[in-house]
């Protein structure tokens, strides 16, 4: 199987038409049907069904059309660790997160990212952590980020930073009398005050 024949072969199953697929490959439409059917007369199959309009891939066809894939997949995974070996910045990254993070969180770094390596292409991917972990495993994501515990066994786990969370109630409230001394005004919050500080190093001071 050629990097022709896969090339071929794909664009005519994507098509569904030997005319359309001729103009995506840049070739006549004669010279593609002939490549096909002499493949198709090498392998002593046939691959597309050519009775119907639009064409369809027969069982022969599926059966190449997966393993012209699996090759592509190998070929691009072969040439990315070949490009880390030698330095090389560029390639894709795909990366999965949350609806939440993809909106408020990864834009800016994003950009700051793609400033740095113009030549990598980054493709984000939004869903739930479950089948974000479930992407990684099957290698159609890189690697996602987000808030969920992961099983350190299946995965690497990098820490990337740390959250602050606060609980804003209401001043009547019972919980302000009896934590008094956790109290935080609007303004410690946004100076990130001395009080704020020795909140978060008590130990005490989560509840």
């Amino acid at each position: 199987m050629t990097p022709q024949q896969i090339e071929y072969v794909l664009a005519v199953a994507e098509e569904r038409s030997f005319s359309k697929a001729a103009k995506k490959l840049f070739v006549t439409q004669p010279s593609l049907s002939k490549f096909i059917i002499n493949l198709e007369t090498t392998m002593g199959v046939t691959l597309f069904d050519r009775s119907s309009s639009p064409i369809t891939v027969t069982d022969a066809g599926k059966i190449f059309i997966e393993t012209a894939n699996r090759m592509k997949e190998l070929e691009d995974e072969m040439t990315l660790k070949i490009n880390e070996l030698a330095g090389l910045k560029n390639g894709n990254l795909r990366i999965g997160t949350s609806p939440f993070y993809a909106a408020n969180m990864l834009l800016k770094t994003v950009k700051q990212f793609h400033r740095k390596y113009p030549d990598i292409r980054i493709t984000i991917q939004e869903d739930t952590y479950r089948n974000l972990e479930d992407s990684v495993l099957r290698g159609d994501i890189d690697l996602m980020i987000g808030t969920s515990s992961a099983d350190e066994e299946l995965f690497n786990i990098e820490v990337l930073c740390m959250e602050k969370l606060y609980l804003a109630v209401p001043m009547n409230r019972a919980v302000n009398k009896k934590y008094p001394e956790f109290m935080l005004t609007p303004e410690d919050i946004k100076t990130n005050s001395e009080k704020t500080v020795q909140i978060r190093h008590t130990e005490n001071g989560y509840f």
